[in-house]
């Protein structure tokens, strides 16, 4: 985790979609692995900005290849630092919880179920994506629904701005404009799902 984040503020300080896409091999598949392994480096940043890898996949791919791509990254995403917070569950739970108070929030729903607590933690966003994976990996959340409701949770945010990727040229286009919008859509209804949640288990 020090040499990613080390990394990152070596080089990735003023990184933008545009410098992966330069970066990129030419051959496809080579591009595809490429942009995995950034996800998977990514995963142990916490600082490195998730949409830079959404607008990548939408400047190196067609469409239904980025959404592909972008899909297995956040699988890959999600699962290295949960695995690293279930191996350190007693100690990383500590820390967890003194650096970021929020997480208490996070805990009162887990009273729903663990598919609708990863999805509803995901979609809201108001901790960094890292720190929720290290978090459920921590409290040991089972593995499956864990990350069936990190990637619906994550899905809407990554397919918007991977539709913004591929008609960056053009932002005031219908398909940037909608993609925008459900965006935004999905953040408020689950701020509205969350807020009624935490009313019934207070």
């Amino acid at each position: 985790m020090a040499g990613c984040a080390v990394l990152f503020l070596l080089l990735g300080r003023d990184l933008e979609a545009g410098d992966l896409f330069r970066w990129s091999p030419a051959n496809p598949w080579l591009a595809a692995l490429f942009l995995l392994a950034l996800y998977a480096c990514k995963s142990m940043t916490i600082f490195f900005p998730l949409v830079v890898l959404y607008l990548a996949g939408g400047l190196l791919f067609p469409l239904p290849a980025a959404l592909a791509v972008n899909l297995a990254g956040l699988a890959v995403c999600s699962t290295v630092p949960y695995w690293v917070g279930r191996c350190s569950a007693a100690e990383t739970l500590d820390r967890l919880r003194q650096k970021y108070p929020k997480l208490q929030t996070v805990e009162q729903l887990r009273q729903a179920n663990h598919f609708l607590f990863a999805l509803l933690a995901r979609a809201v966003g108001v901790l960094p994506g890292d720190v929720v994976s290290l978090y459920f990996g921590a409290v040991r959340l089972p593995f499956q629904p864990y990350l069936a409701g990190s990637l619906l949770g994550l899905c809407p945010t990554m397919v918007a701005v991977t539709i913004m990727g591929g008609s960056v040229s053009n932002p005031l286009s219908p398909a940037f404009l909608a993609a925008a919008g459900v965006d935004l859509l999905v953040v408020i209804i689950s701020f509205a799902v969350c807020r009624r949640m935490l009313r019934k288990n207070p």
